[in-house]
């Protein structure tokens, strides 16, 4: 018992835990989906909160606690989600750069 030893080999070890094609990186490329499909679902529920027309375009707004009720369809198409990698190691990113962008063109004022 004394002579066993347990021996790491680097490369297979960095293959299995920090390649995005290795199973660890497949996995969390199949779960960043899989959130990302939860998201797109939740981003499809109808509002349940207030209705009110602005323009001519009447509108549900999502009541307190809820997602947001679906306007236009362009946050829930703006939800992606990709395999990333910082100093901890893979992860996977899920979000919408929607909002980001919609600030950039249209600046609070």
């Amino acid at each position: 018992m004394a002579d066993d030893l347990i021996r790491f080999h680097d490369e297979a070890l960095r293959q299995l835990l920090d390649s995005p094609d290795g199973p660890t990186g497949r996995y969390l490329h199949a779960a960043g989906l899989a959130v990302q499909s939860a998201a797109k679902r939740l981003a499809s529920t109808p509002g349940r909160g207030r209705t009110y027309t602005r323009g001519n375009v009447t509108h549900v707004a999502s009541a307190p606690g809820d997602p947001p009720a679906v306007d236009t369809g362009r946050l829930r198409a703006s939800i992606s989600s990709e395999l990333a990698r910082d100093a901890q190691g893979l992860h996977a990113r899920v979000g919408s750069r929607y909002d980001v962008e919609r600030r950039a063109h249209h600046p609070c004022r």
